[in-house]
């Protein structure tokens, strides 16, 4: 068994309204969907896109919608589900028309050199949720977007987490936010970023494999050592965004992509548009367990206006790598030692969501599809079937859409929500409702 995920990073998508034609990426983006059908064909749907970032150029709600229209193209050329989409925020996905207050939070942060600076200010956001959502102000658009996808952290906290199932291993993929302090004075020596102990310290849990999901490369960080120690002790696969420049950098316990971008900047030195395809396998030899991971590299051939494969010394079209799966586990000598761990793999995983991509997954299909209406549809929906309460009087759209769904699990009462959905939208109406 293999999953196969599609990796997209720095989409940049600009809305020209009437003027669509100026829009000179279009070839682009439909040359890359052909190669898509191809690739698929060949080598089998995709079970999972992740996006590292930079969606929109302005983070403008045009652009999300855009947007969201070419990825539901996607997902439909790689048979993909729409609700098995994963999205992080890039520089590009902030609001830049940035206030003086948060300007002076930001410019705080970035005056700091240690990370224990750096965790204990977080500390002030995390606790207070005045205070969190503030930090996450610029990122209203983009939230609204990354909604639908269940790409939106829980409980205050500044990352999410899913676990994809592969057979008897989870793939825990964990979307880092590196925008946190991104603005306009943005600079990889000048003017770095943060992400903080909260976002990277990941726990050893049997069986689970870490991926992480990243716009900005570890060197962006003002706490880029701690950074690079925190994911490379930990997560077997990291993968970035933001550079516009493929780079793989692997050993025996880590892989490091940087995925370039589906849509450079034109007047860049090295004009190169890119996306790649991860997969992701099991296997073992004796009692030892290994990750089998394959990248298929697509990269823009300027002469023939196409994308082909980056063939690698042996002809093949894709790089192979392997790596052990430890499962806590030191080696002394001939001794193996079992660690002990303070968090239980049940007590760890409360929380996060499994997903089995192989299977139907009716409550994650009906929370895209919810998250996807207009707002004042999923309002008008909420209270028809009771969900509105005065409870919600002080919480943002974003708080209340959660909460409305919430509340439909709780009542028992997403039969009804699938039926309100399904009488105004093609794709389910003629579907049997999952929750009858």
């Amino acid at each position: 068994m293999e999953l196969k995920l599609l990796h997209l990073s720095d989409i940049h998508f600009q809305s020209y309204g009437e003027h669509d034609y100026l829009d000179y990426d279009n070839d682009l983006r439909d040359e890359l969907e052909n190669d898509l059908k191809v690739i698929v064909n060949d080598i089998g749907i995709v079970n999972a896109i992740l996006i590292s970032g930079d969606i929109a150029f302005s983070s403008s709600e045009e652009e999300y919608s855009k947007a969201s229209t070419w990825i539901d193209k996607i997902c439909g050329i790689c048979d993909c589900k729409e609700e098995h989409v994963f999205t992080v925020p890039g520089n590009h996905d902030i609001n830049r028309n940035i206030g003086p207050m948060i300007l002076s939070a930001h410019d705080k942060f970035k005056a700091f050199h240690y990370r224990n600076q750096i965790d204990n200010e977080l500390l002030k956001y995390l606790t207070n949720e005045e205070e969190y959502l503030f930090l996450l102000n610029p990122l209203k658009n983009y939230i609204t977007f990354a909604q639908k996808y269940r790409s939106l952290p829980i409980n205050n906290s500044l990352f999410w987490e899913k676990d994809l199932v592969l057979e008897n291993i989870k793939i825990r993929v964990r979307g880092l936010n590196s925008t946190l302090i991104s603005n306009a004075s943005d600079n990889e020596e000048t003017s770095k970023l943060i992400l903080g102990g909260h976002q990277t310290t990941l726990k050893r849990i049997d069986d689970v494999i870490y991926l992480t999901l990243c716009h900005h490369p570890p060197q962006w960080f003002i706490d880029n050592n701690e950074v690079e120690t925190d994911l490379h002790a930990r997560a077997k696969i990291q993968l970035y965004g933001h550079k516009h420049m493929f780079e793989l950098i692997s050993d025996d316990k880590t892989i490091k992509l940087t995925a370039g971008a589906v849509h450079p900047a034109r007047n860049g030195k090295i004009w190169e548009p890119r996306y790649n395809l991860i997969g992701l396998s099991i296997f073992t030899e004796g009692k030892v367990k290994f990750l089998k991971i394959r990248i298929w590299e697509r990269i823009w051939n300027k002469a023939e206006m196409i994308f082909v494969p980056k063939f690698t010394e042996s002809g093949n079209e894709f790089s192979e790598y392997t790596l052990p799966i430890d499962n806590n586990v030191s080696v002394t000598g001939s001794k193996i030692i079992k660690t002990m761990n303070t968090i239980t793999q049940d007590q760890a995983s409360e929380d996060i969501e499994v997903i089995d991509l192989l299977k139907p997954d009716p409550k994650r299909k009906l929370a895209y599809l919810f998250f996807d209406l207009p707002y004042h549809i999923r309002i008008e929906i909420a209270c028809k079937l009771g969900l509105v309460d005065d409870s919600d009087e002080n919480l943002n759209s974003i708080q209340k859409s959660q909460n409305y769904f919430t509340k439909a699990i709780e009542l028992k009462k997403l039969e009804e929500l699938w039926d309100l959905i399904a009488s105004s939208n093609n794709e389910i109406r003629d579907v049997i409702n999952p929750f009858k």
